[in-house]
């Protein structure tokens, strides 16, 4: 495995694709599945507010956000994690904050970027729920609470891919036919939103040495 490629952060532009045509080409990088032709959406410009949840509780709203009425702002870009929109395996998942921040920032003439990550934001029945993944603990410490960083599936494990793409299929459903979602973030499914998978050269050594060999599942 190339060190280079791996610690590397890179930035994937998605204009002029459309939502599922974004997505489902992250899924075929994944897992090399042929995607469905899309309707190209528009070319994103413009001004995009970089959205921030609210202290403790992580959430966005868009109510009175200051930004709204101004001409200036083309439109916000949305980022969540998995976890907080799939919590059980299944077909059930939570798109409300989503469909309210699209809906307030429609009502004002504006279009939202959504970004959405796996890795550290994986949910728990993802390692739990048959086939089970290898869960990997890094070894980076966060230096706020002298605690690892997180965790999060291996890349390349081919069963969190299967689970990832299965989502990607109904995020897209859900959102490639709204005008008010621009485009999305082809990232998400290495620890949060940049395109890197370890920082450290310690988690890297590590994952290095997983990547030569072949891991049972191991349920955590």
């Amino acid at each position: 495995m190339d060190r280079t490629l791996m610690k590397k952060a890179s930035y994937f532009r998605t204009a002029r694709l459309g939502l599922l045509a974004a997505t489902l080409a992250l899924g075929s990088v994944l897992h090399a599945q042929p995607a469905a032709a899309a309707a190209l959406k528009p070319f994103p410009r413009g001004i995009y507010d970089l959205l921030f949840g609210a202290p403790g509780t992580g959430k966005i709203d868009l109510t009175d956000h200051p930004l709204l009425d101004n001409p200036n702002i083309e439109g916000y870009r949305y980022k969540t994690g998995w976890a907080k929109i799939q919590q059980v395996d299944g077909d059930t998942y939570n798109w409300t904050s989503i469909d309210s921040a699209i809906a307030i920032a429609a009502a004002h003439g504006k279009k939202l970027c959504i970004s959405i990550a796996a890795g550290f934001s994986t949910p728990s029945w993802v390692y739990t729920t048959a086939p089970v993944i290898y869960k990997y603990q890094m070894t980076e410490i966060d230096r706020d609470t002298g605690l690892s960083i997180g965790a999060q599936p291996l890349p390349w494990d081919t069963v969190y891919q299967d689970k990832w793409a299965r989502f990607l299929a109904a995020f897209a459903a859900r959102y490639e036919s709204n005008p008010a979602c621009s485009y999305v973030v082809m990232s998400g499914f290495m620890p949060n939103f940049n395109t890197v998978v370890a920082s450290s050269d310690g988690d890297f050594a590590a994952m290095e040495a997983l990547a030569r060999i072949r891991l049972p599942a191991i349920p955590v």
